[in-house]
């Protein structure tokens, strides 16, 4: 699977650096499951999505493959034993039982995956009529600094002869699921991210395919210190991100 070495060595800087998402998207995809809610994060990354979901009363099982983030998860969840439980694994072989979960969240990872086995499988783990949601923090192109920072972004996978292999994330949303799945909504939450600039330094070099070499690195740090230059107001700047959130009903 791609994903897995792809945030290799990045954990810590993924976790610190990346934006959450909105307590109302996180509230939306938990409404109406009732009061014993047992959720797979799948592609649960440093936790983030986890601690959400379990914060606000869901049991959650967090499967990741890559090792170096399972173990930044257990750094950070340890105030959540006993609510979130850490496998390693993947998403088209989670190893869970049949039709145990009534919540199946995929937080910006689905477009990591192999669309119809990882289906196959969430519907395989799914109680009947289970839920599955699909969300991605997708940037507003329409805000002055976020324009220029996808720009840079852009640029850096052209110099690097970089393909963007996982795009924007909302094509990858499975309206044609096999007959597994039902579109119930899509709906989308504002997401503002506010950054120094050494947090926006860090996010920047949390990104997957930005090359770890020092000098390439040294040379990006250099141009995006111009861009956050230009575009700070009191020592920050805003990335503005909308949570686009999916929602579907195992048939």
């Amino acid at each position: 699977m791609r994903f897995v070495r792809s945030f290799s060595g990045l954990a810590t800087a993924y976790h610190r650096f990346r934006p959450q998402y909105p307590i109302s998207a996180i509230k939306y995809i938990l409404e109406g499951l009732g009061t014993t809610i047992r959720a797979a994060d799948i592609g649960c990354g440093t936790g983030i999505s986890t601690a959400m979901l379990a914060d606000l009363g869901a049991y959650v099982w967090a499967i990741e493959p890559n090792e170096e983030m399972l173990f930044e998860a257990k750094r950070v969840l340890t105030r959540l034993t006993g609510k979130v439980y850490l496998c390693r694994a993947i998403a088209e072989r989670t190893g869970m039982q049949n039709s145990f979960f009534n919540l199946v969240v995929c937080a910006q990872s689905f477009h990591w995956f192999d669309g119809d086995l990882a289906l196959k499988e969430f519907h395989r783990i799914l109680r009947e009529e289970g839920r599955l949601a699909l969300l991605w923090n997708l940037k507003d192109n329409d805000q002055p600094f976020t324009a220029a920072y996808s720009r840079f972004l852009r640029m850096v996978r052209q110099d690097q002869e970089i393909h963007n292999i996982h795009g924007t994330g909302q094509e990858f949303m499975p309206t044609h699921s096999r007959g597994l799945f039902h579109q119930l909504t899509l709906d989308s939450f504002p997401n503002p991210h506010f950054l120094d600039k050494p947090s926006l330094i860090g996010l920047a070099l949390s990104t997957s395919y930005i090359p770890r070499d020092r000098n390439i690195q040294n040379k990006i740090i250099l141009d995006l210190s111009k861009i956050y230059d230009q575009y700070q107001e009191n020592g920050i700047v805003t990335l503005m991100y909308s949570t686009n959130v999916a929602i579907f009903r195992a048939t």
